[in-house]
């Protein structure tokens, strides 16, 4: 497993209001968050925001109306407040742009309806990178109108995921993992799905209180840690092992070394900056789906053979209908 140069969540500093992560392994490098992100990147004479309306021919035939909005959107790193403050500690350092293994966003429309979609080709500072928003007729309907104004009464916030190495610590864990998650399912009063804040809370509490038995650098009972980091190196480990759906069916004995570095991912809430250049970025166009036949056909094989073939068992024939993949057909009996 391959994990230099990736963010190290043990050694997080503050630089400019931002999160620094140092690169594992890597000594004078450093990771930095971004502090927002922007939909609507004007890049020339591209429009960095569009608003497609989709209907069928007529009220009767597909697809239901629909929009789609696409967005093109941009990060906003505080790269000189940040290299500044981060020199100040680490002379030298260089500083690099956090990457996202996933980023959903989450708008709110100015009636209260909410909306979501996800990134598609994410790369570290979102170059050419697109994503798609599908709205029921109303709320598209009500987008078209707020076009003209950059979409300015749209709110919300993305939530990106960021790939990283978990903090370690010189103790091991063993635990039965269904005792664990009946701990925090009580613990937290939610049945299956359950956030990271939760998880982190649970494993917040006194060693004494938790299902494990961890065994390691101890002093008088306690553990000569930081109870904080303790709870966030269970909590990034838990949720890369198990996820966020607690499920009676994981049965087992568990037993972590978290001495030993591992791969986890932790996700960040981002706010979503107002939309640049008002009118200027966004476009609207309306999209009509044709009517296409969806039927079943029936389709007749002349092959010009005798009509008794002796010594074959079947025969095929393969039907090539652009845009779909080819179809392979079999006949049994073909002197029937």
């Amino acid at each position: 497993m391959l994990l230099k140069s990736l963010p190290d969540f043990q050694y997080c500093l503050t630089a400019a209001g931002n999160r620094v992560f140092a690169a594992h392994e890597k000594a004078g490098e450093y990771i930095l968050m971004p502090d927002s992100l922007a939909l609507a990147r004007p890049d020339g004479k591209n429009r960095a925001c569009r608003l497609t309306l989709v209907r069928g021919r007529s009220p009767k035939l597909a697809p239901d109306p629909h929009g789609l909005l696409e967005c093109m959107p941009g990060l906003h790193y505080p790269w000189e407040e940040a290299l500044q403050s981060i020199r100040k500690l680490r002379p030298g350092a260089v500083l690099r742009p956090a990457g996202f293994s996933r980023c959903s966003i989450f708008l709110e429309l100015p009636d209260g309806k909410r909306v979501s979609g996800e990134l598609n080709g994410i790369h570290f500072l979102f170059h050419e990178s697109s994503f798609e928003l599908k709205l029921s007729e109303e709320a598209a309907c009500m987008a078209k109108s707020l076009q003209e104004n950059g979409l300015n009464g749209v709110s919300g916030v993305a939530e990106v995921v960021l790939e990283g190495v978990s903090p370690r610590l010189p103790v091991k864990v063993r635990f039965d993992s269904r005792k664990l998650l009946a701990g925090i399912e009580n613990f937290s009063g939610k049945g299956q799905g359950i956030g990271r804040p939760e998880i982190l809370k649970f494993f917040s509490q006194p060693p004494e209180y938790l299902p494990l038995e961890i065994s390691g650098k101890l002093k008088e009972g306690t553990l000569e840690l930081n109870p904080w980091l303790f709870a966030e190196t269970l909590a990034d480990r838990f949720i890369y092992r198990f996820g966020t759906q607690l499920s009676s069916g994981i049965k087992g004995s568990f037993e972590w070394d978290l001495s030993v570095p591992c791969r986890v991912f932790r996700s960040y809430v981002l706010p979503l900056r107002t939309f640049e250049a008002p009118g200027k970025a966004t476009s609207c166009r309306e999209l009509v789906v044709p009517a296409f036949r969806t039927e079943p056909m029936q389709v007749k094989v002349s092959a010009d053979l005798p009509f008794r073939i002796y010594g074959l068992f079947a025969l095929g024939v393969t039907l090539r209908v652009p845009p779909y993949r080819e179809k392979a057909a079999g006949f049994r009996n073909p002197w029937n």
